[in-house]
């Protein structure tokens, strides 16, 4: 490629990044969009749970990607997609109004791999369902249902364990001291054990400390 036509090429990328808020309407947290440091969302959308952004195959392999949810904190209420593509050494993103998004690979990735292994938003809830799903992760209960999340959020003092079978629900719930994240493992743990599952050895409660949401190159 021609020297002048590969520096058109590089001016025409973006840069991408990520930061963590909390979303009061939906009881949750939300991953904000950056584009070349600037909030790309918009003041109309809220940004989509860290755990479930992150947990989306499409961000890295390709595919449809969900980014926003209505200001009601509702997922299926006015959300906001991109069509993810990945080329060798770029990431476009498209979709929406506006010419199409591209990233080199190589930022995309490192902005991506940081900010979900980025802990530092977590409170101590948010970490107690953390590793309490961990501990779950897979268990089947003997009559077919299937562990789907863990939730601190529902009440005060109990940790909710969702299960699911032939798409009906059942709740499960046990207690933790909504201070320590350790107290809400240790009754997965215990619970996990009750089920015939093995104990598990203890993960650390937080990641490395990250301070910035940097888009990295």
């Amino acid at each position: 490629m021609p020297r002048a036509e590969r520096k058109t090429e590089e001016l025409s990328l973006h840069t991408i990044g990520f930061a963590f808020g909390p979303s009061p309407a939906s009881n949750d947290h939300q991953v904000r969009i950056l584009v070349d440091g600037e909030d790309w969302l918009g003041d109309s959308s809220l940004g989509i749970d860290p755990p479930e952004f992150f947990a989306q195959p499409a961000l890295m392999v390709g595919g449809e990607l969900l980014v926003g949810r209505c200001e009601c904190g509702c997922v299926g209420c006015d959300d906001v997609a991109v069509q993810v593509v990945r080329r060798p050494n770029e990431v476009g993103w498209s979709g929406l109004q506006g010419p199409v998004l591209k990233f080199a690979a190589t930022q995309y990735d490192f902005a991506v791999d940081r900010a979900k292994n980025d802990l530092t938003w977590e409170t101590p809830n948010r970490t107690a369902e953390r590793l309490s799903a961990n501990v779950l992760a897979g268990l089947v209960l003997s009559d077919g249902f299937a562990f789907q999340w863990a939730s601190t959020r529902i009440r005060s003092g109990v940790l909710s364990l969702s299960f699911l079978r032939d798409g009906v629900q059942r709740i499960v719930d046990l207690t933790w001291d909504c201070q320590s994240p350790d107290t809400a493992r240790a009754s997965a743990e215990s619970f996990l054990v009750q089920q015939g599952g093995p104990a598990r050895a203890p993960e650390p409660a937080t990641s490395p400390t990250r301070k910035t949401w940097a888009t990295g190159s």
